[in-house]
């Protein structure tokens, strides 16, 4: 709590109380609390593994954020749970697709995402980066996941948890989509009027990405959720 003062202007922390843990993951804590009679979720980073720039900058343009800084976030809450297989059907993970069209559409002057950050050698990776070198120009969530989605009580879903928001390629947050929704790829495929051929090749470079960045930076760090 001592951080969460430190950290936030006077002005805003005197109007904050009823603050609460609810969740830690790998790179922030997370509290609920209430910001005058406003429920808020507040975000406090805990490590310097994401960088928080091109967030600040994607944030700053939601309207649900209320207070932005690379070490604490302040936004409304949203009543509801994570996207839990239990809530998912069709018309919900439709929803989700529609949710990350609004994210690619998005016009700001983001970091294009490095896709050799990892020094991966892996011959056909790098033959489709290369391949694909000038298609990574549109504002991407980055980590598409059900712990990074809410079902909102009102049947909505909202995305949250934008650390790693860069510029690059919408196909990369449709690989992590598929990974946990219920729709067939071709069912994607014909929604968003793909081309089969590059969602191939994305498939392969996104899981050789992802597994090598866990790997490198996350293999022996907790990761867990406590309900409130």
């Amino acid at each position: 709590m001592l951080y969460i003062k430190r950290k936030l202007p006077k002005k805003i922390f005197k109007q904050i109380n009823k603050i609460k843990f609810h969740y830690k993951g790998f790179h922030n804590r997370t509290y609920v609390a209430y910001l005058n009679d406003v429920k808020v979720q507040i975000r406090v980073a805990i490590n310097k593994i994401a960088d928080h720039k091109d967030e600040i900058i994607f944030l700053k343009n939601n309207e649900d954020y209320i207070y932005v800084t690379p070490y604490i976030a302040i936004k409304k809450w949203y009543e509801g749970d994570i996207y839990l297989k239990k809530y998912q059907t069709k018309e919900s993970d439709f929803l989700l697709l529609d949710e990350l069209k609004k994210v690619w559409n998005t016009n700001l002057n983001l970091s294009k995402m490095n896709w050799h950050f990892y020094k991966t050698k892996d011959k056909k990776y790098l033959e489709i980066v290369d391949k694909y070198q000038n298609d990574f120009n549109e504002v991407i969530h980055g980590d598409v996941r059900p712990k990074n989605t809410i079902f909102t009580i009102d049947k909505k879903v909202k995305l949250i948890d934008f650390e790693w928001t860069r510029k690059g390629s919408k196909y990369f947050d449709i690989v992590s989509f598929l990974k946990f929704s219920v729709l067939t790829k071709d069912e994607v495929i014909d929604y968003l009027k793909l081309d089969k051929e590059k969602l191939e090749d994305y498939i392969y470079i996104v899981n050789l990405f992802n597994k090598t960045s866990y790997e490198v930076v996350y293999d022996h760090i907790k990761d867990f959720y406590v309900n409130t």
